[in-house]
């Protein structure tokens, strides 16, 4: 989602994937741009689910299937946003 977003990859600094398994391991989070919430409804939503993957403990992150949930409902919502 991370890459869906900002169009890098996760820690796109590094080149040894090793390395970015362990900076996720040790609870490092990619940088993602503030302005990207404000620039649409879509991005903002998208910073929101991303947001609750990023919980440090995996009883408070959701499933795949809550993820696919709250994407569908995002979608919803920005399309009773948008202006035909």
């Amino acid at each position: 989602m991370y890459a869906l977003l900002t169009g890098l990859m996760v820690f796109h600094e590094v080149e040894d994937y090793g390395e970015v398994q362990e900076r996720v391991g040790e609870g490092e989070k990619a940088y993602i741009d503030p302005r990207y919430k404000e620039r649409s409804l879509a991005e903002a939503k998208l910073i929101e689910i991303i947001e609750k993957c990023h919980a440090y403990y995996e009883q408070d992150r959701p499933s795949i299937f809550e993820v696919v949930k709250l994407l569908w409902q995002a979608i919803e919502e920005v399309q009773e946003g948008s202006i035909y």
